[in-house]
Formats: C-alpha cells, sequence, structure tokens
C-alpha cells in the first residue's frame, strides 16, 4: 500500500479533518491550488427551513471533468444534528447544487459531537414525466458512506480506493456515481453473506456434537445456520444504531462524587452503591463480576437509575460501534465460549 493510499484510508478512519479532506480531494482530483476557493469562508445563506440543522457550509471548489461541474463541499451540522438525517441534508445540497450551477456535488456532513462523518455523492437528475423534465436528486441513503472513528469502513474503503487508481485520465462524474452505488455494494454483501452461511452449514454437518443436539431437539444444519446467521446480522443492526453497549453505570467514581451520591441517597441506593463498588485507593470501582452475576434485574434498573442527570447518564445511541467485536475479544481473554458465554444471552430470555 503507497503512501495515497495510507493517507486516504486514515481520513476514512478518523474524526472528520477539514485540512486532510481538502487535501484528499486536491490529491484525488488533481486540483491545483487556483481550483480551490480563495477564503474558504463559513458561508451562512443557509434557507430558512435547513438553519436549525446546520450551522454554516463551505465552498471549497469546482471541478469539471470534461462536461460536469461536480462541487466539493464541507456542511458543518449544529450539535444536535445527526449525520445519519440524509434526507433534509440532500434538500440542502440542492439549493447549493442550483445556486452554483453544479450537476453534482461530493459533499462530507460532519457534527462536533460525533466521532463518524458521512461522505455522500449527491447528483441531478433528469426524468422525463407527462408535464415534461423533471429535476430530481440521486436518494441520499443510496449514495452516502458513513465513516470515521466508529465505524466499520472496509466497504467504503474497497470501493472508494478504485477512484485513486484512475491515474491515466480525468475522474468522470460516472466514475463517482458508481463507487457510491448501493446496489453494487448489496451484491457483494449478499455475495459473502451467502459463502459465510455455506461455510457454517458445512461445519455443523461436520460436527458431531451438532448432529447430535439437533436430533435430539429436532432441527436441521440448514435451520440452525440461518437463524444464527440472521440474529448475527440483527444484532449488527442494533450495533451500528448505537443501541448495544449503551453504558448504564459507570466504571469508576472519584472519592468525591461516591461520597455525593451516597450522601444523597436513600438507603436502598446506598446498599446497592456499596454492594457493587469497591474502594481502591483514591476511586470507587464498580465490581464488574457481581453485576455480571447477580440475578436481580431490579437491582440493575436501580443502580443505573443513580446516574440519570449526572454527568454519567449516557444517551439512547451512543453504544459502542465495536461492542460485538469487543465482547468478541473478552470472551477470548476470559477463555470462554463466544456464543454459549455471550450471543445466548441476547437470543434467548432463559440464559438471561
Amino acid at each position: 500500500m503507497d503512501q495515497r493510499e495510507k493517507s486516504y484510508l486514515e481520513l476514512l478512519t478518523k474524526r472528520f479533518d477539514e485540512s486532510n479532506y481538502i487535501n484528499f480531494i486536491k490529491d484525488l482530483l488533481n486540483l491545483s491550488q487556483f481550483d480551490i476557493s480563495n477564503t474558504l469562508e463559513e458561508r451562512k445563506d443557509i434557507p430558512k427551513q435547513y438553519k436549525e440543522n446546520i450551522d454554516y457550509y463551505k465552498y471549497i471548489a469546482k471541478y469539471n471533468d470534461g462536461i460536469n461541474n461536480i462541487g466539493i463541499l464541507v456542511v458543518k451540522l449544529n450539535d444536535k444534528t445527526s449525520t445519519n438525517a440524509r434526507t433534509s441534508q440532500r434538500n440542502f445540497i440542492a439549493t447549493i447544487l442550483s445556486k452554483y450551477d453544479l450537476d453534482a456535488s461530493l459533499v462530507a456532513f460532519y457534527s462536533n459531537t460525533e466521532s463518524n462523518w458521512r461522505l455522500s455523492f449527491v447528483k441531478k437528475e433528469l426524468n422525463f414525466t407527462e408535464k415534461g423534465f423533471k429535476v430530481e436528486l440521486t436518494p441520499a441513503k443510496r449514495y452516502s458512506y458513513l465513516v470515521g472513528e466508529s465505524e466499520s469502513v472496509h466497504t467504503a474503503q474497497e470501493f472508494l480506493l478504485k477512484l485513486l487508481k484512475i491515474n491515466d485520465r480525468k475522474i468522470k462524474l460516472e466514475d463517482i456515481e458508481q463507487v457510491f452505488d448501493v446496489e453494487k455494494v448489496t451484491k457483494k454483501f449478499f455475495e459473502e453473506y451467502k459463502e459465510k452461511y455455506l461455510q457454517l452449514k458445512e461445519y455443523l454437518d461436520n460436527n458431531e456434537d451438532f448432529k447430535t443436539e439437533s436430533e435430539k431437539a429436532d432441527f436441521t444444519s440448514v435451520e440452525f445456520a440461518k437463524k444464527l446467521m440472521g440474529q448475527i446480522v440483527f444484532l449488527y443492526f442494533l450495533q451500528k444504531k448505537g443501541w448495544l453497549g449503551v453504558q448504564l453505570v459507570p466504571n469508576e467514581l472519584n472519592l468525591i462524587e461516591f461520597e455525593e451520591l451516597h450522601n444523597n441517597s436513600d438507603s436502598v441506593a446506598k446498599n446497592l452503591l456499596n454492594k457493587f463498588y469497591v474502594k481502591q485507593e483514591e476511586f470507587y470501582v464498580v465490581d464488574r463480576s457481581k453485576l455480571k452475576t447477580t440475578d436481580s434485574m431490579e437491582d440493575i434498573i436501580n443502580l443505573s437509575n443513580l446516574f440519570k442527570g449526572t454527568s454519567y447518564d449516557s444517551n439512547w445511541g451512543t453504544g459502542k460501534k465495536d461492542f460485538i467485536r469487543s465482547i468478541y475479544k473478552q470472551s477470548i481473554k476470559e477463555h470462554k465460549n463466544f456464543f454459549d458465554d455471550y450471543l445466548e444471552p441476547f437470543f434467548y430470555r432463559d440464559q438471561l
């Protein structure tokens, strides 16, 4: 892997950095300094309906592929707006395309509150209707990659790297559109999904323990493999939404925090703090072995409720984006069976 590719991959796996993004675009499209906007100023001429979501935008450059004008934009979202709010953001870009006479645009959407950011391709499309030609835009979800620190960017890396490999001619609008085309990404996903399913089925068919259990319970390797694959994909969906691994209680509290919380709690809450936190030097550290082995869901709920409204109150959707990978690593570290000890509690109530 050469330095260009390393710089590019680093860009996709880090928080958004405007300088790195501009340098990458300059290199990718072979732009000169004259192609870059003189001021790179924060532009506030935002239509009223979008002002609640967008702080400002920057017009970085205009690239012409010989036929089409392609804008390079950066859009700074306000702290309350998610990079996942694709449709309204795409509609805002429609106003920019008209304003600067652009046929399409590459846009980086980012927010100070999120470690991920979104790279989108928005293009005008002319469709003929009974009333004549109608200008439409590419679907927001279909032509976007969510990248950054907390995202799995393998697909984005693989497809967008194809643009870097075009060195013998100018990059065309069609080239950019192809690497953002989710239909190709989806097809590749299902091909790989099928391959993993067949590998799992083959493993089960040759596993004597599985054969014994499946005969007892009257199910086949096909049924088990399909169900397991579906469950894992569903977990990845929950993980992507940030719904897994949301921290309920802090790992540690300093002495002042613990004493303040303890003094303001009733007797039940005090008992919970004493039960699940142990003092270690200058901190009170949560005893995770007790949390894992407790049979009282009521204790867990009451303990987590103690931190509502505090700085430790984690919002829904803030779970780790590598949660499944992290618990897999934990299973290896603890020499446990990943399926029996970690996945089954997600799937089956009697394992909780």
